[in-house]
């Protein structure tokens, strides 16, 4: 199943318009639409695996991009006839919960859960829990 952050190494769903060539506005439907992707600065090539695009409605497309490709820049390329290119740079990074609290270290085990800082030595926060009734929270310096 594709994730909808952009977590490198786990799948993830793009989602994109193909529009008209001409006019540049007006959604194209029915398009059969080829992605191609630049994996952290390489030349484009196909996705591993070549998975499918799907058409959702109105002009919008989705692929999912397989975990393999998920790397830390992927450069995307949808094409199709009569439209104008489509085009997206994603960035994949760490664990999505350490990005979302600005830590490069989140460690889950068993019961427990902490934030570190980069260098993997200080914990800022953990938290361990039993039930509803017993967590216990502690912050670091």
């Amino acid at each position: 199943m594709a994730d909808n952050l952009p977590v490198i190494g786990k799948a993830y769903t793009w989602y994109f318009m193909m529009r008209d060539a001409t006019d540049f506005e007006t959604p194209e439907t029915g398009i059969t639409v080829t992605v191609t992707a630049s994996l952290n600065g390489a030349a484009f090539a196909a996705l591993t695996g070549a998975p499918a695009v799907t058409e959702i409605a109105s002009g919008w497309y989705k692929i999912v991009v397989p975990a393999s490709d998920a790397v830390a820049t992927v450069l995307l390329h949808a094409t199709g006839a009569g439209c104008a290119p489509t085009d997206e740079r994603i960035v994949f990074e760490g664990d999505a919960h350490a990005r979302l609290v600005g830590k490069a270290v989140f460690s889950r085990s068993g019961e427990s859960v902490s934030y570190k800082q980069p260098d993997a030595a200080t914990e800022q926060f953990s938290q361990s829990y039993a039930d509803i009734n017993n967590d216990s929270y502690s912050w670091g310096p």
